[in-house]
C-alpha cells in the first residue's frame, strides 16, 4: 500500500511541475478521476519522491538519534558475538538514517506548496492510501480550506481523503 498525493493548482503564474522539481519531488500529470472535482482550469498533478507519496505523508515529529554504544552493550548482555553485534548496529543505524531522510523529505513539501501559493496560486491537495491502482476513484470524506499560515503551522500535514485547499 502506498500514499497517492494529488495536487490541483489554479492561477499559477509559472510551471507547477518545475516548482515541485525544485523541491526534490516528481510531479506528473494526474489521471485519477477524483481531480475532476477541481474543475477544468486546474493543473492536476500526482506528486511523489519518484516512487510514491509515502515520504510526503511521513510525520514531522522531532527525531531522536540512536545511541550505538547503548545498543552494543545491550547486545553484549544478550551474549551476541562482536561480529553479529556490529552487523546489527550498522543495520539499525542505516534504517534510522533512511527514516530520517523520509522525514526530511516530508518537510520539503510545505515549501513547495508555499512557493506556489506565494506565487499567487490556489493549491488543492488530497492524499489517499492506495491498495490498488492509483487511477481508481475513491470517496472524498470532507473539504477544508486553510490559509498558507495554517498549513505551514501544521507542518504541511493534511487529512487523508479530504480536499484541502490552501490559499494566501
Amino acid at each position: 500500500m502506498c500514499w497517492l498525493i494529488l495536487v490541483g493548482v489554479r492561477r499559477s503564474h509559472g510551471d507547477p511541475e518545475a516548482v515541485f522539481d525544485e523541491h526534490g519531488y516528481v510531479a506528473e500529470p494526474a489521471t485519477n478521476p477524483m481531480l475532476s472535482l477541481l474543475g477544468s482550469d486546474a493543473v492536476k498533478l500526482t506528486v511523489s519522491d519518484g516512487h510514491c507519496g509515502c515520504a510526503i505523508r511521513a510525520r514531522s515529529e522531532p527525531h531522536a538519534r540512536l545511541d550505538a554504544g547503548r545498543m552494543r552493550e545491550r547486545y553484549r548482555r544478550k551474549g551476541w558475538s562482536e561480529g553479529k553485534i556490529e552487523r546489527a548496529v550498522q543495520a539499525r543505524l542505516a534504517s534510522d538514517a533512511a527514516r530520517e531522510d523520509r522525514r526530511v523529505s516530508a518537510i520539503r513539501f510545505p515549501g513547495a506548496i508555499s512557493a506556489l501559493v506565494k506565487g499567487g496560486a490556489e493549491v488543492t491537495l488530497v492524499a489517499h492510501l492506495c491498495d490498488g491502482s492509483f487511477d481508481a476513484p475513491f470517496a472524498i470524506a470532507a473539504r477544508e480550506h486553510h490559509t498558507l499560515e495554517q498549513f505551514t503551522a501544521r507542518g504541511g500535514a493534511f487529512p487523508a481523503d479530504t480536499l484541502v485547499t490552501v490559499t494566501a
